[in-house]
């Protein structure tokens, strides 16, 4: 697409739409943050192993806070990752304060937000009208998180 710029362009606002359009894919962010309990629940490690392989498939890279061997002040880093991401992904499974807290804050940046949550999961009033992705199995997870993830991409002009 850079070589669409040496082409002559008859018109000067094609010229600007496109290399608008350029700089801001250029600039768009290729994080996505992951937001959820930790614990040594087998299957939320193994919903943030699906989210990073789906992530990756589209060519972010999915992290949580505790993936950085030294955070100086963890409530800092969050605030900075939420702030920096192109989406965040959010697992309601465990009623935990920091994860509704750190969703509303992404909201708050008008983020896109992907929300999941195990299949049985009891979602607070203020968040029930929020689309989730209700998960049993890494396989079912995995399809509809990927066609999420493709329309926020597309979205992002990726």
């Amino acid at each position: 697409e850079f070589s669409d710029l040496a082409q002559v362009i008859s018109e000067p606002a094609d010229l600007a739409r496109t290399i608008i359009s350029l700089a801001e894919r250029v600039q768009a962010s290729q994080s996505v943050f992951m937001i959820m309990s930790f614990t040594n629940d087998p299957a939320l490690e193994d919903l943030y192993e699906s989210c990073k392989e789906v992530c990756a498939e589209e060519g972010y890279d999915c992290r949580r806070v505790d993936d950085e061997s030294s955070v100086p002040r963890i409530l800092q880093a969050i605030l900075a990752r939420i702030s920096e991401c192109a989406f965040a992904i959010v697992d309601l499974t465990d009623e935990k304060a920091n994860v509704y807290y750190e969703l509303g804050y992404a909201q708050a940046l008008d983020k896109p937000v992907i929300v999941t949550a195990k299949m049985g999961t009891s979602l607070p009033f203020d968040v029930k009208d929020i689309p989730v992705i209700f998960w049993e199995n890494q396989t079912g997870f995995k399809k509809q998180l990927r066609k999420k993830a493709k329309a926020i991409s597309a979205q992002q002009g990726r």
